[in-house]
């Protein structure tokens, strides 16, 4: 199962953190978009986007960005500036974590990626 991220279709610009957290969703892949006024806005930049704003769950956060980047075919889907976003959160596998950072960068992401880890609980 993946999860894909929705925004309500709302006329006007939403601008302030609570606008965005009501605008935005995250939700399952079987998501009916059509019957719910909505539009599927899936992306790396979008579900960044939506941790932040939401004050997403860390853990949750990394599932979806995970599961988005099988959804595109792997690391072979996504631009060289995605390919960076993903491998720095662990999200896809070694070998390609491999190909875009040196070994001293993986342990600073690592590092990272414990901190949200155990913050998140």
């Amino acid at each position: 199962m993946y999860f894909k991220l929705s925004v309500l279709n709302i006329d006007g610009a939403q601008q302030t953190t609570n606008q965005v957290i009501k605008k935005y969703r995250l939700v399952r892949n079987d998501y009916d978009f059509e019957a719910n006024e909505s539009s599927d806005v899936t992306s790396v930049e979008g579900l960044f986007l939506f941790f932040h704003y939401t004050k997403m769950d860390y853990k949750n956060f990394r599932k979806a960005l995970t599961q988005y980047v099988i959804s595109v075919g792997g690391v072979s889907g996504l631009s060289e500036a995605h390919k960076i976003l993903v491998a720095r959160d662990f999200c896809v596998a070694k070998s390609d974590r491999d190909a875009i950072f040196s070994v001293t960068e993986q342990v600073e992401a690592g590092i990272e990626f414990h901190l949200q880890s155990v913050a998140c609980r």
